[in-house]
C-alpha cells in the first residue's frame, strides 16, 4: 500500500499536476526526491525532462527579470547624466596626476545645481593606489552649475582637476560615485550597480 501512496507513479502524477500548475519550482524538487529514490525507473525519466523543462523555464524567466532590470537601470541613470569623458592626466614629473571630466546634464526639465563624481585611481594590474603625499584613494570632483537640460562640462571647456594624486603608478581611474543636486533643492545620487551607464 504505501508503495502504491509514495511509489514512483503516485509521484509522477504529482510532478505532473505541478508541472500542469506551472509550480516550476515544485516539480524541479519533487523530481530531485523521485529521482534519489528511483533512479532509472520509467517514472524518473519521465520526471527529469520535466524538471528540465521546469528548470529552463525558471532560468529563462529570471535572465529576462535581469535584462528588465538593467535596461530600467539604464533608462534611469541616462534621464540623470552622461559622462562623455572620465580619464585621468600621465603622471607628471612630480608624480602629479589630475582628472579630466566631461558630461552632459540628461534630465528633461531640471537643472543641475552641483555635480559631484567620485572616482579611485587604479594601477596597471587594477588595484587601488593611494596619494604619495595626503594618503588617500578616493577623489571627488565637483562641478558648480548652473547646467540647464542638455548643459554640462564640453570639450572645448578644458574643465580638468590638476594634481589630484601623486602617484607615478596611477594608470587609469575607476567611477564610483555620482552625486547630483538640482536647483530645485532635489538631489539624487546613483548606486553601485547603475554607475556602469553612467559613462556612454
Amino acid at each position: 500500500y504505501d508503495e502504491l501512496k509514495n511509489g514512483p507513479e503516485a509521484q509522477l502524477a504529482a510532478i505532473r499536476t505541478a508541472y500542469d500548475k506551472k509550480d516550476w519550482e515544485q516539480v524541479v524538487k519533487l523530481a530531485k526526491t523521485l529521482h534519489g529514490k528511483y533512479p532509472g525507473y520509467d517514472e524518473d525519466v519521465e520526471a527529469q525532462q520535466l524538471a528540465a523543462n521546469a528548470q529552463k523555464t525558471i532560468d529563462d524567466e529570471k535572465a529576462k527579470a535581469e535584462a528588465e532590470a538593467k535596461k530600467t537601470k539604464e533608462e534611469k541613470v541616462h534621464n540623470i547624466i552622461r559622462i562623455t569623458r572620465l580619464d585621468c592626466s600621465r603622471p607628471n614629473s612630480a608624480g602629479g596626476v589630475g582628472i579630466y571630466l566631461e558630461f552632459i546634464n540628461m534630465h528633461p526639465e531640471k537643472t543641475i545645481k552641483y555635480l559631484e563624481v567620485t572616482v579611485v585611481p587604479k594601477n596597471a594590474v587594477g588595484d587601488t593606489q593611494y596619494c604619495d603625499i595626503r594618503d588617500y584613494a578616493r577623489y571627488t570632483c565637483e562641478a558648480t552649475g548652473p547646467y540647464a537640460p542638455g548643459d554640462g562640462l564640453r570639450p572645448d571647456d578644458n574643465w580638468w582637476w590638476g594634481n589630484a594624486w601623486y602617484n607615478s603608478t596611477i594608470k587609469y581611474i575607476e567611477l564610483t560615485g555620482v552625486w547630483v543636486e538640482y536647483m530645485d533643492g532635489s538631489y539624487t545620487s546613483l548606486k553601485s550597480d547603475e554607475l556602469e551607464f553612467a559613462i556612454w
